[in-house]
């Protein structure tokens, strides 16, 4: 039975009961967006590509015999409109949720409370909107459709966090859905990184041969790049970032009884996982913004600040040192990915120029680009920028409603976690910065496995009650 403190009038009292709907809808949603880590880790996009990517079994964690089967259905790819009915569903039982528990808020049995958050909810429905507008002027309706269909799954888990997350008295449940996949997520990039890359290049060879499946597929298994269930190593690279502190602080606290000793191997093992899988998929972006985010860390941690300048030092010298010594030789190459870079944001700019208003439509930018693009140039289907893409795809108003919900949810979010007495406030608000950070490079807003538990943890950290009762209550969860 869990104590929460109510407010009914100026008196003020405590009040028990068992929240079980709360907390069963959250551990329900936690289950549902570590599945969005494994299933759905292709952009919108490229939902096509999905039937034919399964073809292949599993993408080999040790071998490709028959009796793995069983891996092949654990890993596969699904297609998007799986995720969105479940989404339906987790929707229409979140609402009846939250409309048990305003029932309850109005008898008295559960805590109301106002929030200043509430812009947030207007910069993004702003941004929502002018996409829908948009997606009415789209050279390409289908996939307009299908990026617009996503982006309202995106506005359902903003909600579901905001609505119910906030006010769950008991997140462990979700917390334990989230970690299952991304432990899933980072027992696939082992698998890849010990040999089940070359497996899995050696049964396309014997079978009918790379030009029978998709280009893309291959352009990424030819690498020893490890990409877990996304898409390509960068996003891979993104779910690390956007997870990994907050679920190795959450292992720290659920094995605080196990001694010292079990305690540190358990969290100490996870840790070093997700940071070699970082190192494996040889993003140049996601080491930077690692550094960045050791930085963040001790520059929030109680360390005193005669020693806090000289870490950040240190920290910052030997993240660059191996930057320099780990891809001397791409940048010896030319830096190909770089230029190509540049190349998309030049033609998203003079995209978004050349159709200011509305833009091209949510996800079209392939359209107008394959029209435009240097002969030499390699093709995009997105701009490797989320911000420029939405130039591009909703014109400068879509960048202007999306830029500014981003950027004030950092700052908003950034304040909030000063006062918070939440465990898992702070790591979860660095692993909403490192994602932001990778959006001027990446296009994590069109993966779902990156997006939606991207909003949905804004939607958790923006709904929390900052009411000193109310923090003490959760404090010890």
């Amino acid at each position: 039975m869990t104590t929460i403190a109510a407010r009914r009038g100026s008196p003020s009292g405590v009040l028990t009961l068992k929240p079980w709907p709360t907390t069963l809808f959250a551990a329900l949603f936690g289950f549902f967006l570590g599945l969005a880590l494994v299933k759905w880790g292709n952009p919108v996009v490229l939902d096509h590509l999905v039937r034919d990517s399964s073809r292949i079994p599993g993408f080999g964690i040790q071998d490709q015999s028959a009796g793995r089967d069983w891996q092949r259905s654990l890993f596969d790819p699904w297609p998007i409109k799986h995720g969105l009915a479940m989404l339906v569903g987790l929707a229409v039982l979140g609402a009846g949720v939250y409309f048990y528990s305003r029932r309850q808020a109005r008898s008295g049995s559960f805590s109301t409370r106002t929030n200043d958050a509430w812009p947030l909810l207007a910069l993004f429905g702003g941004w929502f909107g002018w996409q829908v507008l948009s997606s009415f002027q789209s050279v390409h309706p289908l996939l307009s459709q299908i990026t617009l269909l996503h982006f309202g799954g995106c506005a359902a888990c903003l909600l579901a966090g905001f609505l119910l997350l906030g006010r769950a008295p008991n997140l462990t449940g979700f917390w334990i859905g989230l970690a299952g996949g991304l432990c899933l997520v980072y027992w696939q990039g082992l698998g890849q990184h010990y040999g089940g890359l070359e497996a899995l290049r050696r049964f396309i060879q014997e079978q009918s041969g790379p030009q029978s499946y998709p280009e893309e597929l291959i352009r990424r298994i030819m690498r020893d790049r490890i990409f877990s269930t996304l898409v390509y190593p960068n996003a891979l690279a993104g779910v690390i970032l956007l997870l990994h502190p907050v679920v190795t602080v959450a292992m720290w606290n659920w094995t605080a009884r196990m001694g010292n000793v079990f305690r540190g191997v358990i969290t100490g093992l996870f840790a070093y996982t997700g940071l070699a899988c970082l190192y494996w998929t040889g993003s140049k972006a996601g080491h930077l913004i690692a550094v960045i985010l050791a930085v963040a860390v001790i520059l929030n941690s109680r360390i005193s600040r005669c020693y806090k300048n000289g870490i950040i030092i240190a920290v910052i010298g030997m993240g660059l040192a191996g930057f320099i010594v780990k891809y001397a030789q791409y940048f010896r190459g030319g830096a190909t990915s770089v230029s190509a870079r540049v190349t998309y944001w030049k033609s998203a700019i003079e995209i978004a120029v050349d159709n200011p208003v509305f833009g091209v439509g949510p996800g079209a930018f392939s359209i107008p680009f394959q029209k435009i693009k240097p002969p030499e140039a390699e093709m995009a289907r997105l701009v490797h920028n989320d911000y420029l893409e939405q130039a591009a795809d909703s014109g400068f108003c879509g960048f202007i409603l999306y830029g500014s919900f981003i950027g004030s949810s950092m700052v908003l979010l950034y304040r909030k976690s000063r006062s918070a007495n939440l465990w898992y406030f702070f790591p979860v608000w660095l692993g909403l910065f490192g994602w932001t950070i990778q959006g001027l490079v990446e296009f994590g807003l069109y993966i779902p496995a990156l997006a939606w538990p991207t909003f949905a943890l804004i939607g958790l950290l923006a709904g929390i009650d900052e009411s000193p009762s109310r923090s003490v209550s959760r404090s010890a969860e």
